[in-house]
């Protein structure tokens, strides 16, 4: 498959099952700050700072930093038109005038969107093709204002082998041939002889795994959209190394990982301190 033709198809999988989006606290740039300043790091006043979420979906997440944040001047960016739409909608309803909604490929649209204190891309990073990750880490190299933070939240190694066993159990039976509909409900009629037979079983490591995909707020799109092939999932110190690459500042300038869960601070002679069985994890660079 050529490189157009996966951009055309994520797209389109996008459009025939819209991602449904939420707020993420752990993306606020309140939280960000208060975690730099435990390194020693002042971070720019989130009351006043120009704040970028790209892959903002239907803008769930940064309208309320909008609304709290009237001083602030918000941007998300997205490649979806049909969120886009939802998320203009949105932001006419509640009034917001300090918000702009850029429709676009990171790739094409990046250069110009400006310099930002505090870059989040929350659900990002692990579900995009391979030029796009490296359009967005050359990005904050570029766009990340001095003192800046980019949060970013990725699949984690080894745990997110974990979720893709639940993944694979409720995909198995969705014929390769099925309409966006067909599978989205064959998903949730897999869903629910899932939690049935939870119910009977105490295999502890399969309710787990079950658990972790019931867990994504999306679990129905993930059987109805055929994009899992573009789902990466990687180890901390690999997460690490490719920020490094960039002109972002890691390691003991800090990188964060996993902060909510275990709390530690990564050093250069131990890249990979922590083994989490968690599936998510997190980064947090400052420039």
């Amino acid at each position: 498959m050529t490189e157009s033709a996966i951009h055309a198809g994520l797209k389109a999988a996008y459009e025939d099952i819209a991602y449904v989006g939420r707020p993420n606290h752990h993306s606020h740039p309140d939280r960000l700050a208060a975690i730099a300043s435990l390194f020693g790091h002042a971070a720019p006043d989130p009351a006043r700072a120009r704040i970028l979420e790209v892959g903002c979906g239907d803008a769930a997440n940064i309208l309320p930093l909008a609304a709290q944040l009237p001083d602030a001047r918000v941007v998300g960016c997205d490649y979806s038109a049909l969120l886009m739409g939802r998320a203009r909608t949105r932001t006419a309803a509640l009034g917001l005038v300090n918000v702009e909604l850029v429709e676009g490929d990171l790739r094409e649209i990046g250069p110009s969107l400006g310099a930002f204190d505090y870059v989040i891309a929350h659900g990002f990073y692990s579900w995009v093709p391979a030029d796009v990750r490296d359009a967005f880490i050359a990005m904050l190299g570029r766009q990340l204002a001095p003192g800046g933070l980019a949060f970013i939240s990725y699949n984690v190694l080894p745990g997110c082998f974990v979720r893709r066993i639940g993944w694979d159990a409720i995909r198995m039976n969705i014929p390769a041939d099925a309409s966006p509909t067909e599978r989205l409900d064959i998903t949730r009629r897999e869903f629910r002889d899932l939690l049935v037979f939870l119910a009977s079983d105490a295999d502890q490591g399969f309710d787990t795994a079950v658990e972790e995909v019931l867990s994504l707020h999306d679990g129905f799109s993930i059987g109805g959209r055929k994009d899992c092939c573009h789902s990466r999932a990687i180890g901390c110190s690999k997460a690490l190394a490719v920020v490094a690459e960039s002109e972002i500042r890691c390691a003991d300038s800090p990188i964060v990982r996993d902060i909510q869960q275990v709390g530690f601070r990564l050093r250069r002679d131990r890249p990979e301190p922590y083994i989490t069985a968690g599936t998510d994890s997190e980064l947090l660079a400052i420039v």
